[in-house]
């Protein structure tokens, strides 16, 4: 109750101010919506949330805290068995939020995935923040075959470390033959349109 009065005090002084609020209980969610607060967390909703969809995916809560919490495995320690070994490994991955470089532009969302899983130590892309249209701002997650990458697209990346994040942002689509321009369709907004090497689709869209 005292946090939804104070939350009512600073709109009524600030009505720009962005407010975020963490709720133990989700009862009073109304009256802070109510009160137009920009977004409400609440700590009960979200353990039911997590827990419903560890039983639907096994091992889904393992997954969430193992990203969110920083652990280093030491390399010494021995690891008996498989699972062992690929349950360290993935312990040390975190999820980075990065831009995409210039040469991904117009490839679709899954060759991109496959793109950063094969060149940087299984790193994987999981979404992408759309940077125009009716959905500017928005984050999806997973959005298939439908979505093209565009020029300068923040993505977020599940990664080792931050050195492989910044080794994908300065990556370059390597070229099929050397002595010959690559040809590039890109499709973005209804319009198709060919662009030729990795050089030409970035200065075209600066």
């Amino acid at each position: 109750d005292k946090t939804i009065l104070i939350c009512f005090a600073i709109r009524e002084f600030r009505h720009n101010v962005p407010l975020f609020v963490e709720l133990p209980r989700g009862r009073n969610i109304p009256y802070l919506l109510a009160g137009k607060i920009n977004q409400v967390v609440c700590v009960d909703q979200l353990k039911q949330l997590i827990l419903a969809q560890s039983c639907l995916s096994k091992g889904f809560s393992t997954l969430l805290s193992n990203l969110i919490l920083t652990f280093n495995p030491s390399s010494s320690e021995e690891h008996p068995s498989d699972w062992t070994y690929q349950y360290y490994s993935g312990t040390s991955h975190e999820i980075y939020k990065c831009t995409l470089p210039y040469s991904m532009a117009g490839l679709t969302f899954t060759d991109a995935v496959l793109e950063i899983y094969r060149q940087f130590n299984c790193s994987v892309l999981i979404g992408i923040k759309t940077l125009s249209g009716s959905e500017e701002g928005v984050i999806l997650l997973n959005p298939g075959d439908k979505r093209v990458i565009e020029p300068g697209q923040i993505a977020f990346v599940i990664a080792k470390s931050q050195k492989i994040v910044q080794k994908i942002v300065k990556y370059q689509l390597p070229t099929p033959h050397s002595d010959q321009l690559e040809m590039v369709s890109i499709q973005l907004e209804g319009r198709q349109t060919l662009y030729v090497s990795d050089q030409e689709r970035a200065e075209h869209f600066n």
